[in-house]
């Protein structure tokens, strides 16, 4: 057999290996496995607006501040079902129930409720975030996640954050996530 007709033989054979290899690959792999009936082993999270509390009577920024609340309330959802944590769930089927909640009182106050509105979206947990505006520098975000099985607050965090602007929120919204893909992956 000459050389040529071996080299030719070796990288077939090479070639062949590779695309088995490569075709193994993408079979095995969690993009490939998009089949929905399969559940995802995420967690369902009901992720309520961003509500403020504080300083802001009077403040003349009543517009200003809920665009803001729109803006963080739609970029923690976002960020939140892009870090992979979580399966974030959609509160339009709640808009209804969710606006009548909140229409006479803050939702991260109102003894359970929350609960009851994850229920209503099939979640499993459910994360409440507000903002305490101590002036237009000073600014801390909380938040709590808690299960709907048992009623207990499994997370609560509270960051500090400068500036009553766009930046500011969205810097620490960014943190909140970064820190929250660091603890789970500490576990």
């Amino acid at each position: 057999m000459s050389s040529l007709f071996k080299a030719v033989i070796n990288l077939a054979a090479s070639s062949a290996l590779l695309a088995a290899f490569a075709i193994a690959m993408a079979i095995a792999s969690p993009a490939a496995s998009s089949d929905s009936s399969t559940p995802s082993p995420l967690k369902r999270l009901a992720v309520l607006d961003f509500e403020l509390m504080g300083d802001v009577e009077g403040s003349g920024f009543e517009a200003e501040h809920r665009q803001r609340l729109r803006m963080a309330s739609a970029r923690l959802r976002d960020e939140l079902g892009r870090s992979h944590l979580y399966n974030v769930v959609d509160n339009a089927p709640a808009a209804d129930f969710i606006e009548r909640l909140s229409s006479g009182q803050y939702l991260h106050r109102c003894n359970g409720c929350e609960l009851d509105i994850a229920r209503q979206l099939n979640a499993e947990q459910v994360l409440v975030p507000w903002v305490c505006r101590v002036s237009n520098l000073v600014l801390t975000l909380h938040v709590t996640i808690g299960d709907v099985a048992t009623g207990r607050i499994i997370m609560k965090k509270a960051l500090d954050f400068r500036s009553d602007n766009d930046t500011g929120w969205t810097r620490a919204i960014a943190y909140l996530v970064r820190d929250m893909k660091e603890r789970q992956r500490v576990k």
